[in-house]
């Protein structure tokens, strides 16, 4: 089962909140969880190897980000209709969308002995507490060695059905997630200054990136000064986010007003975010008024 090709970039740095790709590199492989079952290998198809993680830990993420993260998997025997689930007792865990409760190789389902290949899977990080995640994965173990080699890229090879015939096999790895706390305000103004014309009412995006857990439900309102006023979507009294009413951390969003003034000038107009039942942000936006 090929997987569409999906974009494995989480943001991680607590204070500049940047990006870094988290396809990892080999690090050696991780010790097998106590749930292992391992039924032994096909003595006809290559040697005493089986299905090994080579990236036990992750790297680190912000506490309450989400984002797409990889595992890289190797094998000393020919193995197939691989298929890798995961549970957390904290955060959350998700699968690309064409496999959707579950996760397999990037190239195809199957992988053979001594190729590379990664797994992935959207994690959200909790709020507090530290976060562990229990990756089971099942595959079969080919019983022709003439299936796969070691060359093969798998692409051309169909592996599954009846071509994918073999003694079954799981085994379950705990994976670490480093999280790291947010520092500074809750949420990040990125628009400062907007510009329009007077007596031209104009629509302006307001962007803004999240800083902590939690903020559900967030709602911008303004509160202009005389000879500006403020329009929000739908003549309702607040503004809210255009792609999810929700703002991660690390994420980005914006939220839509329309501003109005007879006269040129410089304004500097309140700012206020509010989220779920008691969260609060104040700041400032200038808006610039010309002729």
């Amino acid at each position: 089962m090929r997987l569409t090709r999906v974009c494995l970039v989480v943001p991680v740095a607590a204070l500049v909140l940047g990006a870094l790709t988290v396809t990892s590199a080999p690090a050696g492989p991780a010790l097998a969880a106590a749930t292992d079952w391992d039924p032994g290998d096909d003595t006809r198809n290559n040697a005493t190897g089986d299905v090994a993680l080579l990236s036990p830990v992750l790297p680190p993420m912000v506490r309450g980000q989400a984002g797409w993260v990889s595992l890289l998997w190797s094998t000393e025997t020919d193995v197939c209709e691989v298929r890798a689930t995961a549970r957390t007792s904290s955060g959350e865990v998700g699968y690309p969308e064409n496999t959707a409760s579950y996760s397999s190789f990037y190239v195809n389902d199957a992988l053979a002995e001594g190729n590379l290949d990664f797994t992935a899977f959207r994690v959200k990080a909790p709020s507090s507490g530290p976060m562990k995640v229990a990756v089971e994965v099942r595959y079969t173990r080919l019983a022709s060695s003439l299936t796969l080699r070691k060359f093969d890229d798998l692409v051309r090879k169909d592996v599954r059905g009846a071509d994918c015939s073999g003694v079954t096999g799981s085994r379950t790895f705990t994976i670490d997630v480093p999280l790291l706390d947010t520092l500074g305000p809750p949420v990040v103004a990125l628009t400062p200054q907007v510009t329009v014309r007077a007596g031209r009412p104009t629509w302006v995006d307001l962007s803004w990136r999240g800083n902590t857990p939690g903020m559900s439900d967030v709602r911008v309102t303004l509160a202009p000064p005389a000879g500006l006023s403020v329009v929000y979507p739908g003549d309702g009294a607040s503004s809210g986010l255009a792609e999810d009413a929700d703002l991660a951390v690390t994420s980005t969003d914006s939220s839509g007003v329309r501003l109005a003034a007879a006269r040129p000038g410089l304004f500097t107009v309140p700012v206020t975010l509010t989220w779920g039942s008691t969260g609060r942000w104040t700041g400032s936006l200038r808006v610039q008024v010309l002729p």
